[in-house]
């Protein structure tokens, strides 16, 4: 695992490394993840997929879920982290900022919006040094130039490349990594591929 400053980089959700699906890049204290799909999203509450999102949730006890490509599957992640006992989950839009993070453990973004400001940069590297984790999930061709712009700015070394792979539901490859123990199967779409980081899945 690549530690950047104070959050960590990984591949996640479908970070194709090669061809993998998921990456995971370290800050200070928190993760940084890319996912070039958001489909495990939809399947959060279905084995294995949960206890995944679980171990991305570690400790924690706040999630928001901002701008997902997806209509259904931010709600089904907020979803299923609302129903854990002592986690509670929001769907949230507009600018990040420092209010908006107080608080926040897990910030998962699609990025539908547009590039990141300044400011929202800003925020989100003072979010990770606090130890915060951050999950960028680009779907299909949908915001990745956003979601590259995001992860370039943070100095992730993660980014999402095309064209994407696997039409349909599929299960990936689970390959070794604390975020991933006590995973056998983890389902996923039509991904963009992730390059960088420490990769989870692989295709």
């Amino acid at each position: 695992v690549l530690r950047i400053s104070g959050f960590v980089v990984k591949c996640l959700g479908l970070l194709l490394v090669l061809s993998g699906t998921v990456g995971v890049s370290t800050a200070s204290a928190g993760y940084i993840m890319a996912t070039g799909d958001e489909t495990p999203m939809f399947y959060a509450g279905t084995p294995d997929n949960n206890v995944f999102f679980n171990s991305v949730l570690g400790t924690g006890t706040s999630v928001l879920v901002h701008e997902t490509v997806c209509p259904a599957c931010g709600p089904n992640l907020s979803g299923y982290y609302d129903s854990l006992p002592g986690v509670t989950s929001s769907l949230v839009s507009g600018d990040i900022t420092a209010g908006l993070l107080s608080g926040v453990d897990l910030f998962i973004t699609g990025l539908t919006g547009g590039p990141l400001s300044p400011g929202e940069v800003t925020a989100l590297e003072v979010f990770l040094d606090a130890g915060g984790s951050l999950l960028f999930s680009g779907d299909y061709t949908y915001s990745v130039a956003a979601v590259n712009s995001a992860l370039a700015a943070l100095g992730s070394g993660l980014s999402l490349y095309g064209p994407p792979l696997d039409s349909g539901t599929w299960f990936a490859s689970v390959l070794p990594d604390p975020l991933t123990a006590g995973v056998s199967s983890f389902q996923y779409g039509y991904a963009y591929g992730v390059s960088g980081g420490t990769p989870l899945f692989l295709r």
